[in-house]
C-alpha cells in the first residue's frame, strides 16, 4: 500500500527517459538494416526463381531447334537445300513436322525457317503471305558474320503475328560457314511477361528481363509504353556498370526515371543465354512494416513520457480509489452471505480437496434436519450415498468445469434417501477454490420417469407380439423396430440397421401407383405427408431380405410428442389381384395399352403432379396414316395386327413415364411430362421415325401423322385434347407422316 510520495527525484526520471530514448534509436537502425538484408534475400529469391524458370524455358526452346535442325534439315546428298524438285515434294511434311515440335512447347509461338535470301519458306502455321526479312538486323548479324551459329534477336514486331517478340535463331552452314538457311523460335514477349506476373512483387514491383550484352531492355512487368522496349540503360546506370564490369548479380537502390518511385533491386544473369532477370520491390512495400513499426513505436515512446509524468499522480489516486472498492467489496460480501443464508433453494459451499462442508444456508438446515452446526462439522461424503474415490473423481469434474450437474442420493438425518440434481460451480476465494452447490430435490420426477421407463418396456414387449412391422420414428431417426421389422430387412437389431440407414422411407420404391419420396417436396417429411393422406393412398412398396417387392398398408398415430408409432401391414396379395382387376378394367384387350377408363381415372392426378413439380403435361394424338386402306385391302384381322405392332413399337421408345392410351379405332392419345417444352418435338420426331422404318407383317411400311399441344393452367383436359385432335387433322392435310405442335 501508498502511504506516502515523494516527488523530488526527478533526475533519475529524466536519465531513464533519455535512456530509453537512446536504446529506441538504435534499435530502429538496427530494424531498418535488417530490413534491407530482408528485401536483398527476397529479391534475389525472386530473381532467382524467375531465371530458373525462363532459363529453362529457353533452354527448352534452344534444345526444340537443335532437335529440329537434326531432324528436318540434315544435309546430305539427297537434301532439300540441293534438290528443288525434292524441296517442292517435300514442303508439306516439313511445315507439319516445324509445327508438331511448337505444338509441344507452350513457349514456342511459331517455328519458321528462313533461306539464304530472307524469305521465310516454312512455318509451323501456314503461311498466308510471303514474308521476308532479309532487312532485319538478326538475319544481317547471322549472314555477316561466318562464325556465328546461334544468337537472339532484339524484340521485334513479327510480320507473322503482328505481335511482340524476340527470336532464338540457330544458322545453318554449308561446308564454307556461308548461310544456308535460319532455323528460328519465335517467342512471344507476353509469355515471358506472364512468366514475370508470376512471382507476387507488391504494389509498384518490377521484373524485367534485359539483353546482358546490350543492357537492352526485353518487356516488364507491369508494362511500360512501347518507346522503352529495345532501349538500353544509360552508360552511367549503376546496374550497366556492374553488367560491363562481369558482374553476375548484384544489389542496389534507385529512383526509377520511368515513374520516380525508389525502389530496391537484385539482379541476377544467365549462365546460358545473353540476358539478365532484374526484380525490384518499392520503398514503400519494403520499409512499410519498418516505418509502421516506428510510428507505432513512436507513439508508445510519446506515451510512456506523457505516462511517466502523470504516473506518480495516478498511483496516489488508485490507492484512493482502492480504498474505496474494497470497502464496496464488503458490502457485496455482506449482501452474498445474506443472500445465500435466506434463499429457498437449497446451499453448500464444500471444499473440493476432502469434501468438508464449509457453510450451509438455512434451506439446507432445514432439507437435512441438521443444525448448521452440525453440517458444518460434516463431510459430504456422510450424506452422498457415492464411495469417497467417486466423490474425488465428480469434485475434480466440478472444479475444471468439466461437469457440473450431476444427480446423487442424498441421506437426511431422519434416515430417508432422497434423490437431489446437483449444480456445483468452483469460486476462487482467498483461501482457494470452494465449491458452490445447488441443490433441487428430484425424488418425485424420477420416480415418475422411472414409471414412464417401464411403461415403455410393456409397450415394446407389446409391439413385439404384433404380426405387422412396427417402428417408433420422428421420420429422420428410427428409435424402436419390433421383431417382424429385422425378420423382414434381415438386420439383426437395431444397431445394425443403423449402420447404414437411419430411416426406413430409405427403402420406399419409386412407383407411382404408390406413396414413394419423389412424389415430395421435402422428403424429410414423409411421415406428416403419409398421415394426412386418404387411407386407400397410404400404401408404399418395399423389398426385403428376399428381394421381393411387397406393398404395405402403412398407419401413423402419435406416440410421444414427436415420436410417431408407424405400422406397415403386408397387403401384398390383396394388391396383386386389385392390379390384375385393374389391368383388366383399365387396358385395350387388343393392343394392351392404356383404354379411356385409365384415362378418365388418372387425368386429375397427371396435373396435380406437374403443377407440384413445375413441368408442363403434353398431350399428343397419333393417328396411322390411311389405315382404312389396310381393313379393306387386307382385311380387319391384319388391321388388328398392324394396331398390336404400331402399339409395340411406340411403348418400345417411350420414357418410363409417357402413357399410351388407345383412343378407338386407329387413334391413339399419348401424355407426356416435360420439363421442357422445346424437346416435345425432338421425341415426336423420334417416334414418328421409328413408325416410318418399321416393317408391318403383311403390308410392309406404314406411317402415322402425329398432332400435339401443351395442357393450359385450369383448363379442361377435354379442350387440350380437341386442340391435339385438331393439330393431327392439320398434319393429315398437310401430307400425312409428320409432326404438329399448336399452341
Amino acid at each position: 500500500m501508498l502511504t506516502d510520495f515523494n516527488f523530488s527525484s526527478h533526475r533519475w526520471f529524466l536519465v531513464s527517459v533519455f535512456l530509453i530514448i537512446f536504446l529506441f534509436i538504435g534499435q530502429e537502425v538496427s530494424n531498418y538494416q535488417k530490413a534491407i538484408e530482408q528485401v536483398s534475400k527476397e529479391t534475389n529469391n525472386l530473381s532467382t526463381l524467375l531465371i530458373k524458370k525462363i532459363e529453362h524455358d529457353f533452354e527448352r526452346v534452344d534444345n526444340i531447334l537443335l532437335l529440329a535442325k537434326k531432324v528436318i534439315f540434315t544435309k546430305d546428298k539427297n537434301s532439300v537445300f540441293y534438290d528443288n524438285r525434292i524441296l517442292e515434294e517435300y514442303n508439306d511434311t516439313i511445315s507439319i513436322k516445324l509445327k508438331s515440335f511448337a505444338d509441344s512447347f507452350d513457349e514456342i509461338e511459331k517455328l519458321i525457317y528462313i533461306d539464304k535470301d530472307g524469305d521465310i519458306k516454312y512455318a509451323s502455321n501456314r503461311l498466308s503471305k510471303d514474308v521476308n526479312v532479309s532487312d532485319r538486323e538478326y538475319f544481317k548479324e547471322l549472314k555477316n558474320n561466318k562464325d556465328l551459329n546461334k544468337s537472339f534477336s532484339d524484340v521485334v514486331i513479327s510480320r507473322l503475328s503482328g505481335r511482340e517478340s524476340i527470336l532464338l535463331l540457330h544458322a545453318i552452314r554449308d561446308e564454307n560457314k556461308n548461310l544456308d538457311g535460319i532455323l528460328a523460335a519465335v517467342i512471344n514477349t507476353s509469355f515471358i511477361r506472364k512468366i514475370l506476373s508470376s512471382i507476387d512483387i507488391g504494389q509498384n514491383g518490377v521484373a524485367l528481363i534485359r539483353n546482358s550484352e546490350t543492357t537492352k531492355l526485353i518487356t516488364r512487368y507491369p508494362s511500360l509504353d512501347d518507346g522503352f522496349i529495345n532501349k538500353p540503360l544509360p552508360k552511367d546506370n549503376e546496374i550497366s556498370k556492374l553488367i560491363k564490369s562481369g558482374s553476375k548479380y548484384g544489389y542496389l537502390e534507385y529512383t526509377a526515371s520511368t515513374d520516380d518511385i525508389k525502389r530496391f533491386a537484385s539482379f541476377i544473369t544467365m549462365e546460358k543465354f545473353p540476358f539478365y532477370i532484374q526484380v525490384a520491390l518499392s520503398q514503400d512495400e519494403y520499409l512499410k512494416s519498418w516505418k509502421d513499426n516506428l510510428i507505432v513505436k513512436s507513439i508508445f515512446l510519446g506515451l510512456f513520457i506523457f505516462a511517466s509524468i502523470i504516473i506518480i499522480s495516478v498511483m496516489k489516486r488508485n490507492f484512493n480509489n482502492e480504498q474505496k472498492l474494497l470497502k464496496e467489496l464488503n458490502n457485496e460480501k455482506d449482501r452474498f452471505e445474506n443472500m445465500f443464508r435466506i434463499h429457498s433453494s437449497i446451499m453448500l459451499l464444500i471444499d473440493p480437496k476432502d469434501g468438508q462442508i464449509l457453510d450451509a444456508n438455512n434451506s439446507a438446515v432445514s432439507f437435512y434436519e441438521y443444525s448448521l452446526e452440525k453440517l458444518k462439522s460434516m463431510n459430504v461424503n456422510e450424506i452422498n450415498q457415492l464411495s469417497q474415490e467417486e466423490l474425488n473423481t465428480i469434485y475434480q469434474e466440478a472444479k475444471q468445469l468439466k461437469t457440473n450437474s450431476f444427480v446423487f442420493e442424498h441421506k437426511l438425518n431422519n434416515g430417508k434417501i432422497k434423490i437431489v440434481e446437483v449444480d456445483s460451480s468452483p469460486i476462487e476465494t482467498t483461501s482457494g477454490i470452494i465449491l458452490f452447490s445447488i441443490i433441487k430435490d428430484v425424488t418425485k420426477e424420477k420416480k415418475i420417469e422411472d414409471r414412464l421407463k417401464r411403461s415403455y418396456k410393456r409397450i415394446e414387449k407389446l409391439i413385439d407380439l404384433q404380426d405387422n412391422m412396427i417402428i417408433l420414428t420422428n421420420g429422420k431417426n428410427t428409435k424402436y423396430a419390433n421383431n417382424k421389422f429385422f425378420d423382414f430387412f434381415g438386420f439383426s437389431n437395431l444397431s445394425d440397421f443403423k449402420k447404414s440407414h437411419k430411416s426406413i422411407c430409405e427403402f420406399f420404391i419409386q412407383n407411382d401407383e404408390f406413396f414413394h419420396l419423389k412424389k415430395l417436396e421435402n422428403p424429410e417429411d414423409w411421415i406428416n405427408e403419409l398421415k394426412i393422406l386418404d387411407g386407400s393412398k397410404r400404401i408404399v412398396a418395399m423389398k426385403g431380405k428376399d428381394s421381393k417387392e411387397h406393398k404395405f398398408f402403412v398407419t401413423v398415430n402419435s406416440f410421444d410428442e414427436d415420436i410417431m408409432i408407424v405400422g406397415f401391414t403386408d397387403i401384398t396379395n390383396t394388391i396383386k389381384e386389385k392390379i390384375k382387376l385393374e389391368i383388366k378394367v383399365t387396358q385395350d384387350k387388343l393392343t394392351n395399352a392404356y383404354n379411356r377408363e385409365y384415362f378418365d381415372k388418372y387425368y386429375k392426378d397427371w396435373i396435380i403432379s406437374i403443377n407440384k413439380f413445375n413441368l408442363k403435361l403434353a398431350v399428343v394424338m397419333l393417328d396411322i396414316d390411311n389405315f382404312k386402306y389396310v381393313n379393306d385391302t387386307f382385311g380387319h384381322d391384319v388391321g388388328d395386327l398392324v394396331l398390336i405392332d404400331f402399339v409395340k413399337v411406340i411403348c418400345t421408345n417411350l420414357r418410363s413415364n409417357d402413357i399410351f392410351v388407345r383412343w378407338g379405332g386407329e387413334e391413339f392419345i399419348l401424355v407426356l411430362k416435360l420439363k421442357d417444352e422445346k424437346d416435345l418435338l425432338k421425341i415426336l420426331e423420334n417416334l414418328r421415325h421409328k413408325v416410318e422404318i418399321y416393317n408391318f407383317p403383311k403390308i410392309g411400311k406404314r406411317t402415322c401423322s402425329f398432332g400435339a399441344t401443351i395442357y393450359k393452367d385450369d383448363e379442361d383436359i377435354f379442350k387440350t385434347i380437341k386442340r391435339a385432335d385438331e393439330a393431327v387433322y392439320k398434319a393429315k392435310n398437310l401430307g400425312r407422316n409428320r409432326v404438329e405442335i399448336i399452341s
